[in-house]
């Protein structure tokens, strides 16, 4: 593990940091970080999301095999449990909040700066899911996105995302680059 000691100290602050809170600490500690460029270049990411998505990561490349693991210990995963004649899914309490909130945010936020990621909310509430339900589930295809550039070291990059996300992402992008006249159609919400 390469310690850097300034990111080290800050680490806390950024996990214990709430919305209510002053963020002067969390850019600052966040930008100390060699891998804070890649998720600075996350969509709707910003000074403040960055650094909260960056914390469950880390520097250790060998901590996470792949996105599932990452999914898994933030919460954004569900939990599926089987029997031998039914199965369900349920939401994954037993998971740090904070990191789970953060991709929760994420999502929210990508969803006005990502075409990408409006059309795949329009299409999870044109199933019927509601507002928090399409987010979650963002927030799930997103650490796919997410996880390579941190693995790789490279930034995020939609036009790429497009390319290597083969026919079932472009044909996302192009139904909502025809249907999305108005991006704040998709915040409305009922409750």
């Amino acid at each position: 593990m390469r310690a850097n000691g300034r990111w080290v100290g800050c680490q806390p602050a950024i996990l214990s940091w709430s919305p209510a809170g002053q963020p002067g600490p969390v850019p600052r500690c966040g930008a100390a970080h060699p891998d804070f460029f890649i998720f600075e270049s996350l969509p709707g990411a910003g000074a403040v999301l960055a650094p909260r998505l960056l914390a469950p990561f880390g520097s250790q490349r060998e901590r996470y095999a792949n996105a599932e693991e990452v999914r898994t210990y933030s919460g954004i995963a569900p939990v599926t449990k089987r029997s031998k004649k039914r199965k369900w899914v349920h939401f994954r309490w037993a998971c740090p909040k904070v990191l789970r909130q953060s991709p929760h945010e994420w999502a929210g936020h990508s969803i006005a700066h990502s075409l990408w990621a409006r059309s795949y909310y329009q299409q999870q509430r044109e199933r019927g899911k509601g507002h928090h339900a399409a987010v979650r589930g963002l927030a799930f295809q997103m650490d796919s996105h997410r996880f390579p550039c941190w693995k790789d070291r490279v930034a995020y990059d939609e036009r790429r995302e497009q390319i290597s996300g083969g026919a079932r992402q472009t044909k996302l992008t192009a139904r909502c680059s025809r249907r999305c006249d108005n991006p704040v159609e998709i915040f409305v919400d009922t409750l």
